[in-house]
């Protein structure tokens, strides 16, 4: 099997959606990378590094990105229902029209996370840090958290 670093870089053609369904990427560094519109179905990113990641529009459902760092990453219309989203950070991640239908989100780091136009219906968020967190109507809230 090819290194995921030259499947990404072999896979640049914006045409071309990268199908990772189903793959271990735990403790992998992709800070940075683009993953747009990719299928990770059911994907383990256990503990990655996914700083800065793009991630708009692609297809997380199931996924387990339990203690992963998301900080800053963009989930812009990304599909995250039933994802194991626990112990992660996710300051100041992007999640405007995305999907978390059913999503666990237990002990996340939200800070300054964007959720206008989320689904969050029956989301888990448990001890989550909701400092600064933009949520509207549709999450049920229609004004920044101010802890």
């Amino acid at each position: 099997m090819k290194s995921l670093k030259e499947f990404i870089s072999k896979n640049r053609d914006k045409t071309k959606v990268a199908d990772l369904e189903l793959a271990d990427l735990s403790n992998s560094n992709l800070q940075g990378v683009s993953l747009e519109g990719a299928n990770l179905k059911g994907a383990i990113l256990k503990r990655a590094n996914l700083r800065k990641a793009n991630l708009k529009g692609a297809d997380l459902r199931y996924a387990y990105l339990f203690e992963a760092c998301l900080e800053d990453a963009n989930f812009q219309d990304a599909d995250l229902g039933e994802a194991s989203i626990s112990y992660a950070n996710l300051r100041n991640a992007d999640f405007r029209g995305a999907n978390l239908k059913m999503a666990d989100l237990t002990c996340s780091d939200l800070r300054g996370a964007n959720f206008e136009g989320a689904d969050l219906r029956g989301a888990y968020l448990y001890k989550a840090n909701l400092e600064e967190t933009i949520l509207t109507k549709k999450t049920n809230k229609s004004k920044k958290i101010r802890r």
